[in-house]
């Protein structure tokens, strides 16, 4: 090859390597195998930020005053002779000498100021008192009359409101209403509380003697407290009101 020629070559040569230095993917090679996948990186740090400060607490306005609520329903009013009674009018005194003090021993009677009483009520009325001046005409005026002391049992039993009863029974009657009932007996006694004594009826009632008085209903209803209904022996006290009627109440002392 002349010189010429080696020329002409280097020129092909150099414009060779431009264009392939300018164009390289005109002469590249095949596409490679995708690589293998890389190992995972190491985990990030997980720092948590500090909370923040607590904001301000604002209270807000009072709010408006409510509506006024409703008008409740009237209350109850009682009804008279049904959840009330009027009580019984007390009973007039006896006139009596200021100068006078009665003493009734079996069916004498006397006073403290010498003069004598009539030994009246007949026999068979023991429970009546006379409280008028004995006349000298009177069977049994004596002048010189003994003064005796009384019990309290006598005392009470020579009172005109007292209804005496000496047997083992007795039923309520509507003539007791008001009355104090003295029941005395060595034997156990029976208080009957029968139907029909009207709304209202009280009495009284006093074990004198040993025997125990126990209350019965008889088509009534007895109520008491702790369901008790005998007297608590002798010289107990109870008291027996009806405040609807044929319903009772019965307090005092009771076992």
């Amino acid at each position: 090859m002349n010189q010429e020629q080696n020329r002409l070559l280097g020129a092909v040569t150099l414009a060779t390597a431009k264009i392939m230095g300018n164009r390289p993917d005109m002469f590249r090679g095949a596409k490679g195998d995708k690589g293998d996948k890389g190992d995972k990186g190491d985990k990030g740090d997980q720092s948590v930020g500090l909370r923040g400060p607590k904001g301000d607490s604002i209270k807000g306005p009072k709010g408006d005053k409510g509506d006024k609520g409703d008008r409740g329903d009237p209350g109850y009013t009682p009804v008279k002779g049904k959840d009330y009674f009027d009580g019984k009018d007390g009973r007039d005194g006896k006139d009596v000498d200021e100068d006078e003090l009665f003493s009734r021993v079996g069916r004498r009677v006397v006073n403290f100021g010498g003069n004598p009483r009539s030994a009246y009520p007949p026999p068979g009325n023991a429970n009546t008192v006379l409280a008028g001046r004995g006349q000298e005409s009177d069977p049994a005026y004596t002048a010189t009359p003994a003064l005796t002391s009384i019990t309290a049992e006598q005392f009470i039993a020579s009172s005109g409101n007292v209804n005496a009863q000496t047997g083992t029974s007795y039923t309520l009657l509507s003539a007791d209403n008001g009355t104090t009932i003295t029941l005395n007996s060595g034997s156990a006694i029976t208080l009957t509380v029968p139907a029909g004594l009207g709304a209202g009826f009280s009495c009284q009632l006093i074990q004198l003697g040993t025997g125990t008085v126990t209350v019965t209903a008889s088509g009534t209803t007895v109520n008491s407290r702790g369901a008790l209904v005998a007297l608590n022996g002798q010289h107990a006290i109870a008291s027996l009101f009806a405040y609807v009627a044929d319903t009772f109440n019965l307090a005092g002392d009771l076992a």
